[in-house]
């Protein structure tokens, strides 16, 4: 009952203050007056500075904080966010295809040979690498290897294997921090003799 006698009592002594209002005065504000706005305006600037700052500082610590993963020519790898630990995933697969054809292109069976046409797989390796770089002259940066193989069959029974293998290094040779020397490359000669029966 209050509320409904008090609203036209204000709407009737408002509405005579509305004109004054709504009006706008090309007179300059006191002195004090535009001193303590201009002083809030500061403030205000101040604080939005801060906040973007402070999401900036948070979007920078959560990229340090996350591990990256690639993938690429030199397969899977998985990096901590300073560099230090890494894991990489590679693999080699080399098959070799026998296939015999007469001369109207048909496959034709090798008299004498168990396996007449062939699919093997001469190499399947799996290639998993977990290094640590947090020194440089001591531990090797990067590792690329490459090999060379021969293989002799004598007869279906025995088999000769050669191959040789180089691995380069960058780093982990010594050195200083700032310029560690590479590590002296690994040669590796490999020979096996295979006998089936």
């Amino acid at each position: 009952m209050r509320n409904s006698v008090l609203w036209p009592l204000l709407a009737s002594t408002a509405v005579p203050l509305l004109p004054a209002l709504a009006e706008t005065s090309d007179e300059p504000l006191p002195a004090a007056v535009q001193e303590r706005l201009d002083t809030l305006e500061r403030k205000v600037r101040l604080l939005e500075r801060r906040l973007e700052v402070n999401q900036e500082t948070k979007l920078a610590d959560k990229a340090k904080q996350t591990a990256t993963v690639s993938a690429g020519a030199d397969g899977f790898a998985l990096k901590s966010n300073n560099g230090v630990f890494q894991l990489k995933l590679r693999g080699l697969l080399q098959a070799d295809g026998r296939f015999f054809f007469d001369g109207e292109n048909t496959p034709v069976a090798i008299p004498n040979n168990g396996n007449d046409d062939t699919f093997p797989l001469r190499r399947v390796r799996r290639i998993v690498g977990a290094n640590s770089f947090a020194d440089p002259t001591t531990a090797a940066e990067e590792a690329a290897a490459w090999a060379v193989g021969l293989n002799w069959y004598l007869n279906n029974n025995v088999k000769f294997v050669l191959d040789y293998e180089q691995t380069d290094f960058e780093g982990g040779g010594g050195g200083t921090t700032a310029s560690p020397l590479d590590r002296d490359d690994e040669k590796v000669l490999l020979s096996r003799i295979q006998l089936y029966f």
